[in-house]
């Protein structure tokens, strides 16, 4: 939520497009074009919104005030998940790419980026698949939370990662 607008977000991945949601009289207020939004993350200090294309391979950075594209992040080949560090500025993007091979050797890799969506550091787990809308962070410790499955057991895990160690 924009606590500045009284406005919510939402992505119609299949409609192409992230919808600003007036909360006062529950309307659709302005329809942000982009390709295939899913996973959302806010940073509330900053007013930046970061959406998520999985499939068109772009991590867009949105202005919240002017519901503007500020800067799209090409090198995140299929981003599945973001969250915002709201107190370090910091945004953590899971990217799938890795996540479906047939030997299990593969996995998800985590990207930091700053928070105009520049990337810092990269990681990549090994036998990881990370569900989309799968990370959470506590801002106070620097833990990264993600949900996944383990490929090689194809039960479902939690994974913490500590992102002042990196």
């Amino acid at each position: 939520m924009n606590n500045n607008t009284n406005a919510i977000y939402t992505s119609l991945e299949n409609d192409d497009f992230v919808g600003l949601i007036d909360v006062t009289n529950n309307t659709v207020q302005e329809k942000i074009i982009l390709q295939e939004p899913r996973a959302m993350s806010i940073n509330p200090s900053s007013g930046l919104l970061y959406v998520a294309s999985g499939t068109s391979h772009w991590f867009n950075v949105i202005d919240m005030n002017t519901s503007k594209v500020i800067s799209a992040n090409t090198q995140i080949a299929y981003p599945v998940a973001s969250v915002a560090n709201k107190i370090t500025g910091k945004v953590y993007v899971a990217d799938c790419l890795l996540c479906d091979d047939s030997n299990f050797t593969n996995g998800t890799s985590i990207y930091e980026l700053d928070s105009n969506g520049s990337t810092i550091n990269w990681e990549t787990y090994y036998n990881i698949n990370i569900k989309e809308n799968g990370l959470a962070i506590n801002p106070s410790t620097n833990k990264l939370y993600a949900i996944g499955t383990d490929l090689q057991s194809g039960m479902p895990n939690l994974y913490v990662i500590n992102t002042s160690l990196q």
